[in-house]
Formats: C-alpha cells, structure tokens, sequence
C-alpha cells in the first residue's frame, strides 16, 4: 500500500476528501469509536471507503484527539 500511495504522490493537482454517514459508536473517558463513509475525487476517479476508527482523547493534540487505529474498506459507492 505504501509503494501505490508513494506512485499516487504529487500525481494531481486537486484532490477533495468528504466524509459522511459519521456515527460515534462508543465514547468514554479516553477513547471514541466511530465509522464514517470517505468520498475521494482527484480530478479524474471518485473511489469511496468505509472507515472505522479508534481515536484516543488527548490533551496534546489540536482537536483533542488522536488517531490510534484506522480501517478503510473501499466501497462501490
């Protein structure tokens, strides 16, 4: 995955990320879990994934929150 995404860099000059379908799962004091649908359009293909995601809560960082774990399943839409 590291090679493809190494090939990919600096291929486009636009790329939008958007996110939808967000539902929390589980939040307690140190951690949230959460799944949402990510849509990627770089000009010229559209590729959607399902993602789910552990972040911990975390002072240091900006928005209180740091991703521990991720998981993308593409999807067909």
């Amino acid at each position: 995955m590291i090679r493809a995404m190494r090939r990919q860099y600096g291929r486009h000059d636009y790329v939008r990320f958007t996110i939808d379908e967000m539902e929390r799962h589980h939040e307690d004091e140190k951690m949230v879990v959460v799944t949402f649908k990510e849509h990627h359009d770089d000009g010229e293909n559209i590729t959607h994934c399902f993602s789910s995601t552990v972040l911990i809560k975390s002072p240091f960082q900006p928005n209180g929150l740091e991703w521990l774990h991720v998981h993308k399943t593409r999807t067909s839409m």
